[in-house]
């Protein structure tokens, strides 16, 4: 898991400062940001695959399981050669990105703010239906298996790590390169756009210009995140670029603050973990978080067991309906669960007698809704009384 975080990490970050070069700095909400990451990972594909093609001479369909188990096979054989390819590929994925971000900056240059953010999305959602549905880019539905590991010859857990190290090494040397660019002159450029574009064109800084060479450096840079992305899952397929990538990106940038290199890597590695966290294989009652709160819940009050009523002291013989409700309230009080006598109305200060008769009391008689509330406050009697043929106890006697 550690690796995966890792190599993760260092792909976010790239995209997270690629982001922020573009909005944090030049004011332009690129939000066709998963394209430009598309673009690199399509560069992986296609040379991978048909370069290896080309070294062993096979001449079958390219996106069958079949062509991709003899490229991972070659480049288990051929360690030299696919470092190489590796190296490569993160040249022309870089030009291939800054190409296309020219080729994106031209609605740069008519529109802002949130027309220009619909249009990139647009634009992204447009590249991916169209590689979707041409199979000669990157297998279409199939998508483009065996994009081996670059340090597969060194085995599955230690290729893994050295791959996550490679990748956390292109997001230092990003980081230094846009905070580098951040503090030159054309990083002032860069925030004079955004600030007042009018102004910058009077002093002489044309601002189409600048945005369109914004947009070229963001895209390389996030082309070069694509490249990892495919050697790390080896596999390309359209659907997994999806804007949903994008809206994360936005995230982590605008959760460690617009304009603040450092604070895209702090939201980079916030949002990754939580989102492999979230990911977990493990149940919810298993993960840390869960887990705490559940021993934490058990120690303190020990409401994880249903609470189960106490046995009635005193209990009457022959009547077993009669339970004590101690566990279930504050007050101790007995329950009845058979019919009472009725009770006479409101206000009235009268009790029942023997033989059924009603005499005078001291206006203690129990109301209806205090009993029902469980407030009954019964009257010690000195003697047990009884009521028709049915012998009724001492109440007190019998409730302790």
């Amino acid at each position: 898991m550690y690796t995966s975080i890792a190599t993760l990490f260092g792909i976010y970050a790239i995209l997270a400062l690629s982001f922020n070069l573009e909005y944090g700095y030049t004011g332009q909400p690129n939000l066709g940001k998963v394209f430009f990451l598309s673009i690199g990972a399509y560069v992986a594909g296609a040379v991978v695959a048909h370069t290896i093609a080309a070294l062993t001479g096979y001449g079958e369909d390219l996106f069958t399981a079949r062509a991709a188990n003899a490229r991972l096979l070659y480049a288990a054989a051929n360690p030299g050669a696919i470092l190489g390819l590796f190296a490569v590929i993160l040249v022309l994925a870089t030009l291939a990105g800054a190409a296309f971000g020219v080729l994106a900056s031209y609605p740069a240059l008519r529109l802002r703010g949130d027309f220009l953010a619909i249009v990139l999305i647009a634009v992204g959602e447009v590249g991916r239906v169209f590689v979707r549905t041409y199979q000669p880019i990157a297998g279409g539905n199939i998508g483009t298996g065996g994009v081996p590991n670059p340090f597969v010859f060194l085995g599955d857990r230690t290729g893994r790590v050295a791959f996550s190290l490679v990748a956390l090494a292109l997001a230092l040397v990003v980081f230094l390169l846009v905070q580098r660019l951040s503090n030159t002159p054309f990083g002032r450029v860069l925030k004079s756009v955004r600030d007042d574009e009018l102004v910058s064109n009077v002093l002489g800084k044309r601002a189409p210009q600048v945005k369109a060479l914004v947009l070229a450096v963001g895209s390389g840079i996030a082309a070069i995140a694509g490249v990892l992305w495919a050697f790390w899952y080896q596999t390309v397929a359209a659907d997994d670029f999806v804007p949903q990538t994008t809206f994360l990106v936005v995230a982590m940038v605008l959760l460690g603050g617009a304009a603040n290199h450092r604070g895209a890597l702090v939201g980079a590695i916030a949002m990754t973990v939580m989102d492999r966290k979230a990911c977990s294989p493990r149940p919810p009652y298993e993960r840390p978080p869960w887990r705490s709160r559940l021993l934490m819940q058990r120690r303190r009050n020990r409401r994880l067991r249903a609470p189960t009523p106490r046995k009635a002291s005193g209990a009457w013989r022959g009547n077993p309906r009669r339970v004590t409700t101690a566990a279930f309230g504050r007050a101790r009080h007995c329950v009845r669960l058979r019919s009472l006598p009725p009770i006479p109305r409101h206000g009235s200060a009268n009790s029942w007698g023997e033989n059924g008769q009603v005499e005078d009391t001291d206006g203690d008689i129990p109301r209806p809704h205090d009993r029902l509330r469980g407030r009954t406050r019964l009257r010690r009697d000195p003697a047990p009384r009884h009521h028709g043929s049915n012998h009724l106890p001492n109440r007190d006697r019998d409730c302790d």
